[in-house]
């Protein structure tokens, strides 16, 4: 749906040899149709299996074309056998599995050090090598994974805190609103990805600043994600945070990006950052499915998260079982909302989001209604991103910016 630049005479679609100013912008088709067969061509030489982590295989290609069919199936290029080849490619990669296959607990899936597990379809490397990766501030690097960032509220502003390698440096450009912690993870009695995507918790880790009270080791900041009363916060000896209260500064913390190996505070992450993985194929077939009046099979694939985002090592089988019983949904509960609201519990913090309303033509309409501070602004050109200007600068010819900016 962004800026599309297509032209065969500059060399888009081959190696550059020299440089070239001219840009045209061609139709949206071409574009896909571009895409489409390289992912083919992808597809047909791949080998099933990665040979090493970050290697793309069979199951990165079939869950991208799958991921490509349906968003070609609502854009102005759109046939309609779209969304039967989005099911077909997200159904053959969950059948065949290619090596890949669900982890039984969804904490597993983006704890540190486990990211070429059997879910994950495919990653971008890091490594530590200095020659490789840049640690310097981040201001002047460009190698870098600033994921660790993005997400941290302002920990150390709270007593018996100091900033710390395990914690992360605070940067604050990232804070989930209010809709998506206390709505789409309304659930939390038996599904544990709310308790599994955020930090709540603080610590207390500096001797010197410590309230009356605590020591360190001990809860230092606790955000509870439910209300208190002023009794009960006023009893405790550390700081609470009750969702009331989430401000720029406090707001629980994203944590798939955690990355307790970096050298030092100010270094950026040495993680294997995670582009696809399968729980995602699985949304991608409801989602398809869904659109072609299969609300069975919709409603199936998604009750295989549910029924795993019930899981908990701590408890008994028979207890994880009627939790995995009372997550499920039924056919009647599929639509495009609730979609996009599993979305929401399993890839929060994932950068899919914008894309996701993008493409289900629900930008504008779910901004307005769960993002106050950005109600006022989202407009329907938004589905385009601006071209930067210094792009457009460079052609020789005049090329059109999107509408709107």
């Amino acid at each position: 749906h962004g800026p599309i630049t297509l032209d065969q005479g500059s060399g888009v679609l081959r190696f550059n040899t020299t440089p070239s100013t001219t840009a045209t912008r061609a139709p949206l088709s071409e574009v896909y149709e571009v895409i489409i067969s390289d992912l083919l061509d992808a597809i047909d030489q791949l080998p099933d299996t990665p040979g090493q982590p970050g290697r793309a295989a069979q199951g990165a290609a079939r869950h991208l074309l799958a991921k490509v069919y349906l968003t070609k199936a609502t854009s102005d290029a759109a046939e309609g056998t779209d969304y039967a080849r989005a099911y077909e490619y997200a159904t053959s990669l969950i059948e065949n599995g290619y090596g890949h296959a669900l982890l039984e607990d969804f904490g597993d899936v983006h704890a540190e050090g486990n990211e070429d597990n059997s879910e994950i379809l495919w990653t971008v490397q890091r490594t530590p090598d200095a020659q490789f990766n840049d640690f310097e501030p981040v201001e002047s690097g460009l190698k870098e994974n600033r994921s660790i960032y993005f997400f941290r509220p302002l920990y150390e502003s709270v007593q018996g805190l100091v900033r710390t390698i395990e914690y992360g440096r605070p940067w604050l450009r990232y804070r989930p609103n209010v809709w998506l912690l206390e709505t789409a993870f309304a659930e939390r009695e038996n599904d544990s990805r709310y308790g599994h995507t955020f930090q709540t918790v603080w610590y207390a880790n500096q001797e010197s600043d410590l309230p009356e009270g605590v020591a360190v080791g001990d809860t230092a900041l606790w955000m509870p994600g439910f209300e208190l009363s002023d009794a009960e916060v006023n009893s405790k000896p550390y700081r609470v945070v009750r969702p009331s209260e989430y401000d720029d500064i406090l707001y629980p913390s994203l944590n798939k990006y955690n990355d307790g190996n970096r050298p030092d505070i100010m270094a950026a992450s040495v993680r294997p950052f995670v582009v696809h993985k399968l729980s995602e194929t699985y949304l991608i077939a409801a989602e398809a499915a869904m659109y072609a009046g299969n609300m069975g099979d919709a409603a199936n694939y998604i009750n295989v998260l549910r029924e795993r985002a019930a899981f908990r090592p701590e408890i008994t089988a028979q207890e994880n079982a009627a939790a995995a019983q009372a997550n499920r949904i039924t056919a009647g509960d599929i639509n495009i909302d609730f979609i996009l609201d599993e979305r929401s519990r399993e890839l929060a913090g994932e950068q899919m989001r914008w894309f996701d309303l993008v493409r289900t033509n629900k930008l504008v309409e779910r901004v307005r209604a769960h993002n106050p501070r950005a109600a006022a602004g989202v407009q329907e050109f938004h589905v385009l991103r601006p071209i930067p200007q210094s792009q457009i600068d460079l052609t020789t010819a005049t090329y059109p910016q999107n509408p709107g900016y």
